[in-house]
């Protein structure tokens, strides 16, 4: 586990025992749930010039990068608690599932399934004691994610079809937030919001592929997933 982990761990630990001790009149519960738009992934080969599997460029000698990897739903849920009337704070654990289906610059398309899974730690400036129906808020969340790219598939501009290994990763993430609460009643608090969040790295394990029946050695690819996220909860 390098240092950067180690930190994140620590910093979830310590939050999740200060959340653990709120007493229960400001402690409150979540659930959520939302859509999710990936963004600037970049899956590239880890070495082009021996496998030219991800190619820019019809005649393939150019790397190439696939841009995202499609679009998830989100569920989500955690426990936080109010420290002050404006400063508030929560753990989440949420699940993603994305669906890639994208196109080199070949035009090779490459499906897969890619799930991550995320613990956060986030703070949130919000005015509980405002006035009106709605209370606005920003936040940001510190946390792991663990990203596991399921094998994946692949057809050529010829129609030629391959399919090849996964892998996983895990390692730090963050997210920044920002919505607005409608509470509903003493109890029950509507959560209405965008979340812009970096899940870290994305790894396809070095392995082989199978190029119509053909094996042929892969030293893998990688990439990163970030989002745009719209969600909605409840806060109780």
């Amino acid at each position: 586990m390098n240092s950067k982990i180690k930190l994140v761990v620590s910093f979830f630990l310590s939050s999740a025992a200060l959340v653990a001790g709120a007493a229960q009149a400001q402690t409150y519960w979540r659930l959520d749930t939302g859509f999710s738009k990936s963004t600037g992934a970049n899956i590239h080969d880890k070495n082009y010039d021996a496998n030219q599997i991800i190619n820019g460029d019809p005649v393939e000698n150019v790397p190439g990068k696939l841009k995202d990897v499609g679009t998830a739903f989100v569920l989500g849920a955690g426990v936080g608690r109010r420290f002050t009337p404006v400063m508030r704070g929560d753990v989440t654990l949420g699940y993603r599932g994305y669906k890639l289906d994208a196109m080199d610059g070949a035009g090779s398309n490459f499906k897969g399934n890619l799930k991550s899974l995320a613990l956060m730690v986030n703070a949130y400036y919000e005015n509980d004691a405002a006035s009106g129906s709605w209370k606005p808020y920003i936040g940001a969340g510190l946390g792991v994610a663990q990203n596991k790219f399921d094998s994946f598939s692949g057809i050529n501009s010829a129609g030629d079809t391959f399919t090849g290994p996964g892998g996983t990763k895990t390692g730090p993430a963050w997210a920044v937030m920002a919505g607005f609460a409608v509470p509903v009643s003493k109890a029950y608090t509507l959560d209405f919001g965008y979340r812009y969040i970096d899940l870290g790295k994305i790894e396809i394990a070095a392995g082989t592929l199978d190029a119509e029946g053909i094996a042929v050695p892969y030293d893998g690819a990688a990439g990163k997933l970030k989002a745009h996220e719209l969600f909605v909860g409840v806060r109780f």
